[in-house]
């Protein structure tokens, strides 16, 4: 082993102070580091739901309405996930 005790280690030769203050800030700003990574990855999820609901909302609105003139829009979904725009004429 390198050093006789565990005081010889904390020591370091009298580089002690040095060495672990170092650690210690290289290790507190990794902690911060992934904190706010956490926090961020957090509200962008949010921010994604929030905007799924509202555009689901707004599908659903704009799916379920007849425009003016008898003109009945629908929302058609490809394989792919896309939407198309579908516009029939009602004919009453």
């Amino acid at each position: 082993m390198a050093f006789d005790s565990l005081a010889e280690l904390l020591a370091m030769g009298r580089h002690g102070p040095y060495v672990w203050s170092a650690w210690g800030i290289s290790l507190g700003l990794l902690g911060l580091s992934l904190l706010l990574v956490w926090r961020e990855s957090r509200q962008v999820r949010r921010m994604l739901h929030r905007q799924l609901k509202r555009e689901v909302a707004a599908r659903s609105e704009w799916a379920g309405g007849t425009g003016a003139g008898g003109v009945s829009r629908t929302l058609d979904e490809s394989r792919d996930g896309s939407a198309a725009e579908r516009v029939e004429k009602n004919e009453s």
